[in-house]
């Protein structure tokens, strides 16, 4: 069945099929910033930044396309003549380190650099197609916030506005909270596997689709090496959870394996799935972390 749209009436392949095209990428985009002396307690200095940028890809019409089984997003490639603009707002924050307790070798006047906000707002315009409902060749607008006024604290906003209904088409607001304390040193192949426990809750809602849900999610770190984790999403239009994940990850004390178990309960498809993975560092991995 896959191969039926190169077949001839005959049911025979009609031979060799090929499709030559070219792709065309180039980005423009420059840094602007100042730097503000504040000496607010361990805050320093604050940096702003803003960085505009512009990127463009090209791809040319190719016709016969149809003549191809369709596998995946490779086998049908539409032309493109995309303009994509926008601006990122950046404001970072110097601090001074207080120095760890019974620390002697610490410099007194150490810093560390942290981003405490970023805003951005992103459009595109394909002069080739229309990419909005048929009828729009500028793209709605991706609009995105970020607010950390702490190490351990995190507020995201993320928004999709339609310019030409003036309608926000999609919204989303998100906050977490961390253990501020600093991981222990481990092994240098499994810094990446160790999780701080955070808690997290974000809300979205789509216009189109109508959708309202919570999604929220628990890392619980019990010792070095044993941690757990729940994600969650809840439908307040069916007022039911449509989705719960549970993990949990064992980090052997020789440092040489870690597994991960998983229970995933769908709802569409209504399925429960339970998932079994262990590596063992510096040799190889079956698939990707669980986390």
């Amino acid at each position: 069945d896959v191969c039926s749209p190169i077949l001839t009436e005959a049911g025979r392949l009609r031979g060799d099929r090929t499709r030559e095209t070219v792709q065309f990428q180039a980005e423009l985009g420059t840094r602007l910033s100042r730097v503000f002396n504040l000496h607010w307690g361990r805050l320093r200095q604050v940096q702003h930044v803003i960085e505009p940028q512009v990127r463009y890809f090209y791809v040319p019409a190719v016709d016969h396309q149809e003549d191809f089984p369709l596998y995946d997003s490779l086998d049908r490639i539409n032309r493109r003549n995309l303009f994509v603009y926008g601006f990122s707002n950046r404001v970072l924050g110097k601090f001074t380190v207080a120095p760890e307790a019974g620390a002697t070798s610490q410099p007194s006047a150490a810093t560390e650099v942290r981003e405490l906000a970023r805003f951005s707002v992103m459009n595109a315009y394909d002069s080739s197609r229309y990419i909005v409902r048929g009828k729009e060749r500028f793209s709605d607008l991706d609009i995105n916030g970020r607010l950390s006024p702490l190490p351990y604290t995190t507020f995201t906003f993320d928004s999709t506005y339609d310019v030409a209904r003036s309608d926000v088409t999609m919204a989303r607001l998100g906050a977490s909270l961390s253990d501020p304390r600093p991981l222990p040193a481990t092994a240098p192949l499994l810094e990446h596997l160790q999780r701080r426990t955070t808690l997290g809750v974000s809300y979205r809602t789509i216009t189109d689709r109508i959708l309202k849900e919570m999604n929220g999610y628990a890392i619980l770190r019990l010792n070095e090496y044993v941690t757990g984790a729940y994600f969650g999403r809840y439908d307040f239009n069916a007022k039911s959870f449509i989705g719960n994940r549970y993990y949990l990850r064992f980090i052997s004390p020789q440092n040489c394996w870690y597994v991960d178990l998983g229970l995933i309960d769908k709802v569409n498809p209504n399925e429960f799935e339970f998932r079994f993975l262990i590596t063992f560092v510096g040799l190889s991995s079956s698939s990707r972390s669980a986390f």
